[in-house]
C-alpha cells in the first residue's frame, strides 16, 4: 500500500477487485468440477469483468490510476 491514504472510492474499488477475484475462482472451480461448460465459464467471467470495469468508471470517474498497471500505458508516453 502506498504511504498516502486511500480515498473511500479507492477502498470500495479495492473491495470490488477482491470480490472479482473470488468470483473468478468460484467460476473456475465450477468449470473444473464439470458443473458448467467452458463456454458458460467464459461468459460469466466476461460479464463479471464488465461489471468491474463499470464499477471502476463509476467510482473513479474515468480518471487514470496513479501508476500504470501495464506496459502499454508506459509505452504510449
Amino acid at each position: 500500500m502506498s504511504e498516502r491514504g486511500l480515498s473511500p472510492e479507492e477502498l470500495i474499488l479495492e473491495a470490488n477487485i477482491r470480490e472479482f477475484g473470488h468470483t473468478i475462482s468460484l467460476i473456475c472451480a465450477l468449470e473444473t468440477g464439470g458443473k458448467i461448460t467452458a463456454d458458460e465459464a467464459y461468459a460469466l467471467i466476461k460479464k463479471t469483468w464488465k461489471e468491474l470495469k463499470v464499477s471502476r468508471k463509476n467510482l473513479l470517474g474515468g480518471q487514470a490510476p496513479d501508476k500504470p498497471c501495464d506496459s502499454q500505458d508506459q509505452d504510449s508516453k
